[in-house]
């Protein structure tokens, strides 16, 4: 299984949502690591529609991005994900149900960690075809 990889188009003048995948590994996935996901969805037309018109003119509002966020992990919404400092997750979509992602943002595992078969082959090529990885 691959990490399924958006057609081309450019994000800097997408045609539709942008797609962005959080992968989480069967370890314990480093949270700071993970962390651009949310400097994604400051700039996100979700948060930025909740600011009153006197805080951020609409004229700002018009340039937020329209970015769909996945979590993915090897079992889906079937079990939790860890990340550090005690948190968990449970994420979205599984490697078999995720849709193609136009970024993917995976964090450091714990050490002593070993990335199983699945993981492995979810990242194989990925790196040819992805646009931010």
């Amino acid at each position: 299984m691959k990490i399924k990889m958006a057609a081309k188009f450019s994000l800097s003048n997408p045609n539709r949502p942008i797609r962005v995948g959080v992968v989480l590994m069967n370890g314990v996935t480093e949270l700071l690591d993970i962390a651009p996901v949310g400097m994604l969805h400051g700039l996100s037309k979700e948060f930025v529609s909740t600011f009153p018109d006197e805080l951020l003119a609409p004229s700002l509002k018009a340039q937020a991005v329209d970015f769909k966020f996945h979590w993915v992990s090897e079992a889906g919404e079937a079990a939790h994900s860890r990340l550090s400092g005690g948190m968990s997750i449970l994420p979205m979509d599984s490697f078999q149900s995720c849709p193609p992602l136009d970024i993917v943002l995976v964090g450091a595992h714990n050490f002593g960690y070993t990335p199983n078969a699945a993981e492995l082959a979810l990242f194989a090529n990925a790196g040819t075809s992805a646009l931010p990885f």
